[in-house]
């Protein structure tokens, strides 16, 4: 869409040719390592095949229609091992499953066309491992998302916007700026957003730090508002609000089952917090729901209302009431978002990076996919 393409397939893995993509794939599945509880021990629960039997304290069988069916309390000892997907890839963010079409779509943000240009990639997973490019040359999209209509919404890292991609392939640019081609608050353009969730009546929701400026081999860019790095609500009408501004770097950003809060992870200060939403989207009264979440990153919430955190040392999970749960390990690596996904939606995808800093390009194979089978509690449809 923004410009022609073409690139070599990923070695060991299936090529798929689509209409306007071809290559990708994954490699061999592999065991990560084992999970570990709250207090930091090896997590003893068997492969993921046998979790969510019965005697292991499971919630009822998802419900595609529903948010909110009552779930019983999440064992973090029922939580199966991580099995890599794929590593063949710079660095991986953004899962979400399409409910529709039976897929995940995840980004690159550092992925390369064939001319050495780093321009970021949307992958597609159709289960159990086939890889395709969904869009290449995508503004080094970070966070994904769907609107209720099933389109995919993105955080433009480096394009530095939010834009929406149509069934047809159409991209707009949401709250575009008068002049330019990025997204604008009061007139000044964005800094570098991150990641995205939409509400089921259309509100999105979006995190702006300042991350993808002079990090990741990306240029360093001047940023008007640099020291209001905030979190927007997006209204159906095309308005721009701003709903919090810090100096923490605001990342992961989900709301809840009932959708009457919303979750923000603030990377610099290790925390996690909720708000409360109003009927109109609105937000108020901040509070702590989790801290220690070191190197906090994008998160997920399953359908009890538990929230899982990409962190430094894995994927922390957290009860409703903030209380940690234990932290699951992707082969070691550094955690940086995760989606609910499959038929039941009792698959969870994790993505990876090797990188300990944003100093410089990643390196190919820094970037991974995990899965976890059969997870406890189900995720949300349509949900990010």
């Amino acid at each position: 869409m923004r410009r022609s393409w073409g690139r070599a397939p990923l070695p060991g893995v299936i090529l798929v040719a689509i209409a306007q993509a071809c290559g990708g794939g994954s490699s061999a599945p592999a065991s990560a390592g084992p999970a570990t509880d709250a207090g930091g021990n090896a997590d003893s629960a068997g492969p993921a095949g046998d979790v969510g039997g019965p005697g292991t304290g499971d919630g009822p069988e998802a419900d595609s229609g529903t948010k909110s069916a009552a779930y019983a309390a999440l064992r973090f000892a029922d939580i199966g091992p991580a099995v890599l997907v794929s590593n063949q890839f710079y660095f991986t963010e953004g899962p979400v499953w399409d409910p529709k079409k039976s897929v995940l779509y995840f980004t690159d943000i550092n992925a390369q066309d064939d001319g050495g240009v780093v321009d970021g990639a949307i992958y597609r997973l159709t289960l159990p491992d086939t890889i395709d490019v969904l869009l290449p040359s995508d503004g080094n999209a970070d966070g994904l998302g769907l609107d209720p209509q099933g389109n995919i919404i993105a955080a433009g890292f480096v394009s530095r916007d939010v834009w929406r991609l149509s069934d047809s392939g159409t991209m707009t640019v949401l709250a575009p700026c008068a002049q330019g081609s990025g997204t604008c608050f009061s007139g000044q353009e964005v800094n570098t957003p991150d990641d995205i969730t939409a509400r089921s009546d259309g509100v999105i929701y979006f995190t702006d730090p300042t991350f993808g400026s002079g990090s990741q081999g990306f240029a360093t860019e001047t940023l008007p508002l640099s020291g209001a790095q905030g979190v927007y609500r997006l209204t159906t009408d095309g308005m721009l609000h701003l709903e919090d501004q810090t100096t923490s770097g605001p990342n992961g950003v989900n709301l809840s089952p009932d959708e009457k809060t919303l979750y923000v992870s603030y990377t610099l200060s290790g925390q996690v917090a909720m708000f409360d939403v109003a009927a109109d989207g609105s937000l108020s009264s901040k509070k702590t729901f989790a801290t220690g979440a070191t190197l906090a990153d994008s998160m997920c919430v399953d359908a009890g209302g538990n929230v899982y955190v990409g962190t430094i040392s894995g994927l922390a999970v957290y009860d409703p009431t903030g209380k940690a749960l234990g932290t699951i390990s992707a082969g070691g690596l550094i955690v940086t978002n995760c989606a609910f996904g499959g038929a039941d939606q009792k698959t969870l995808f994790i993505t990876a990076r090797t990188q300990a800093t944003l100093s410089g390009a990643p390196p190919m194979g820094g970037g991974a996919l995990y899965q976890i089978a059969s997870m406890p509690v189900p995720g949300i449809p349509g949900q990010n």
